[in-house]
């Protein structure tokens, strides 16, 4: 199995680099492409210079451990 079958979220760091945005949306298009999963797998971005990314990686992880 490669390595984008294991996951049920992604998350990429250092999102306030340029670019990151081109990494996020790539890895959102290859999940975009498997349908037999019942649920969608999250994509979701982190930077230390915005605190409220790590809110949304948090409350991702919750939701997904209910």
């Amino acid at each position: 199995a490669g390595i984008m079958e294991i996951a049920d979220l992604f998350v990429i760091n250092k999102m306030d680099r340029a670019d990151s945005y081109f990494a996020m949306k790539d890895i959102e298009d290859t999940l975009a492409m498997d349908d037999a999963r019942p649920f969608k797998r999250e994509v979701v971005g982190t930077t230390i210079k915005d605190p409220k990314t790590y809110q949304s990686l948090i409350a991702l992880l919750t939701k997904h451990g209910d």
